[in-house]
């Protein structure tokens, strides 16, 4: 299966509409919403991943405003129907080898550290954690900061 990465640009009601549902079914409570969405096509970047059926994840990137050439992923994940099946993997090294292109030199990420099939993934396209930081996201809400050095994989 060929699996098509693309920004997202400026977007249309319906893969808004589209990409808040996939939030919502991905990352319940924690997804991205309507208004935030819209934000991280202007002003950051969104990624989607589609197969010739269409949608199957999407990802949200911003840049560091301290290091320009460090991006964050603020957002990464597949509809439930196509996880456990190695797509993630597949679209985040799609992922890393677009930002490497554009001269990127590294990805960050905050991850729950029992997000098990997560850190696989992320440790997988060689993050390594650098980090921790405990109640990141309010009381019992620790987070892992992994990191990947990405600069001349082109």
């Amino acid at each position: 299966m060929e699996i098509k990465l693309r920004h997202s640009g400026r977007l249309d009601p319906n893969t808004l509409e589209r990409l808040v549902t996939a939030e919502t079914e991905i990352h319940g409570d924690s997804g991205w919403r309507c208004w935030e969405v819209p934000i991280f096509a202007e002003y950051g970047r969104n990624y989607i991943f589609e197969t010739d059926n269409g949608f199957i994840g999407s990802a949200q990137l911003i840049r560091d405003w301290d290091n320009p050439e460090t991006v964050y992923l603020a957002g990464f994940g597949l509809e439930p129907a196509r996880q456990g099946h190695g797509l993630g993997t597949r679209c985040l090294a799609l992922l890393l080898d677009d930002l490497a292109a554009e001269d990127v030199r590294a990805v960050e990420l905050t991850v729950a550290p029992d997000n098990d099939a997560a850190m696989k993934i992320y440790a997988g396209a060689g993050f390594k954690v650098v980090d921790r930081h405990d109640a990141k996201y309010g009381p019992g809400e620790d987070r892992l900061i992994m990191r990947v050095d990405i600069k001349g994989k082109q």
